[in-house]
């Protein structure tokens, strides 16, 4: 059944569809049906409804309020969220140099430069695959948060975001193969990443990603896999130091995934989205957030102690010192999910997050570049 709701006063129009209907398939990838088709320079298809049926309305572009077009497209990069990949390559590459500059060699900068582009091009094209699945199984619409909500808001179709998607895993693959070429056993560690990164965090192939298990593959691949796979992309050898390195990051990637599904909590739940929020529940959830704020000062700790114990680990251990408190506390006074508080959860991890790497850089940089001008003068 389908029923088309039309004012002649009222430029849009509604249309809701029964799953299965041929012309849901185009109007989720930001179509006109065929008889709109004419107006599609002036039209274009919201989605406000998923469940039972799938209503569309359709706006007109000039209602949209739409912003520059440079700038709709860095908020579909989300590059708030960017600290979580560029963090743990930026710490061990910080890390690599230290042991560089020691030892009297030099780093392949090189190798460096194609990695990290391959990294960032990775992330980007897995957040705008996820913005696009998202979309297209209905979870994504205008009402909801979260995400960079470029779609759901009419400012991007969901074709183009796709397209876009494939490009920067392209771009990914191919930054990657002076990688390959050079370390085929690295090589290999960064391609099944990527490939896992893709199939599970972008299009959840497995499933994973929305059954509670999303959160224990942030801490493997923004932490231990990522510096270890870098580590062994520069060097060819993985230690457990290069893992360890990545605990802290991965731990604060935990968080600020966990944060964001426990934002989300109740919109989650009427989507039917299984995250571990939704399955564990309120309280759980409130727990699982002090556990998670212990790991990271557990990891921490052993990256002081055994991993770099150097002087200049202590301005993340003070970011951290000052940044977890008043999230436990925040957290601690939440009483429903329906709290005030609830919202903005997301991007206070992600704020600690990035001053956590911001002093990771500059300790890299007095410890670097201060050793550098000792040696010159």
């Amino acid at each position: 059944m389908s029923s088309v709701v039309s004012d002649s006063t009222v430029p849009p129009r509604f249309l809701t569809l029964e799953t299965g209907d041929p012309r849901l398939a185009p109007l989720l990838q930001g179509d006109l049906p065929t008889d709109l088709v004419s107006r599609a320079s002036t039209l274009r298809p919201i989605l406000i409804q998923s469940s039972p049926e799938w209503t569309f309305e359709f706006v007109s572009k000039e209602s949209l309020r739409r912003p520059t077009s440079v700038w709709v497209w860095i908020m579909a990069l989300r590059p708030d969220s960017l600290v979580l990949s560029v963090g743990p390559i930026l710490a061990a590459l910080g890390w690599l140099g230290a042991q560089a500059q020691a030892s009297g060699q030099a780093l392949d900068w090189v190798r460096a430069l194609w990695t990290i582009t391959g990294i960032l091009a990775l992330h980007a094209s897995v957040n705008l695959f996820n913005d696009y699945h998202d979309h297209v199984r209905g979870w994504d619409r205008v009402r909801e948060r979260g995400g960079s909500r470029v779609i759901s808001r009419g400012w991007l179709r969901a074709r183009d975001v796709h397209r876009a998607a494939w490009v920067g895993l392209m771009i990914a693959v191919v930054a990657g193969v002076p990688v390959v070429a050079s370390n085929l056993s690295s090589g290999v560690l960064l391609v099944l990443f990527a490939s896992v990164a893709v199939l599970e965090f972008a299009i959840s192939h497995f499933g994973l990603k929305y059954k509670g298990f999303a959160e224990f593959a942030a801490w493997l691949m923004f932490g231990p896999l990522l510096t270890g796979g870098f580590v062994w992309s520069m060097t060819g050898e993985l230690t457990w130091r290069s893992l360890a390195l990545g605990a802290t990051f991965g731990s604060i990637a935990l968080l600020c995934l966990h944060l964001k599904n426990f934002e989300r909590i109740l919109s989650d739940g009427r989507a039917g989205l299984r995250t571990w929020p939704v399955r564990a529940g309120f309280d759980a959830s409130k727990t699982f957030t002090y556990f998670v704020l212990g790991l990271i000062s557990f990891s921490m700790a052993l990256l002081v102690v055994l991993i770099d114990p150097v002087p200049e680990r202590v301005l993340p251990i003070l970011v951290l010192g000052f940044g977890l408190g008043p999230l436990a506390a925040r957290v601690r006074g939440l009483e429903s999910p329906l709290a005030s508080r609830m919202r903005g959860l997301n991007a206070a991890g992600l704020r600690l997050a990035w001053f956590n790497l911001l002093a990771f850089l500059l300790g890299d940089s007095v410890r670097l570049f201060g050793g550098l001008l000792g040696a010159i003068l």
